[in-house]
């Protein structure tokens, strides 16, 4: 998983900084194309770096958490 921080400056001088996430998008039918998508993570703007920073964080903190959550294998035993 990647993540980067989107700096704007406004026309004011202000920045905002979006979080995004890149997702890997595969598409086609018998030839597959493979291409890398930004998106914003959370559709708000932070009006700091270190928040932005902050969210990247958490969500991959949440993120780590799911996965361990997640069946790695599963073994049946008949009777």
């Amino acid at each position: 998983m990647k993540f980067r921080i989107k700096i704007e400056t406004l026309n004011n001088g202000e920045k905002r900084y979006v979080a995004q996430l890149a997702r890997l998008q595969i598409t086609g039918g018998w030839i597959k194309r493979t291409e890398i998508r930004w998106v914003d993570m959370y559709g708000s703007k932070f009006l700091t770096e270190e928040e932005a920073t902050h969210a990247i964080e958490c969500y991959r903190k949440c993120y780590e958490q799911k996965k361990a959550e997640e069946v790695k294998s599963v073994i049946y035993k008949e009777i």
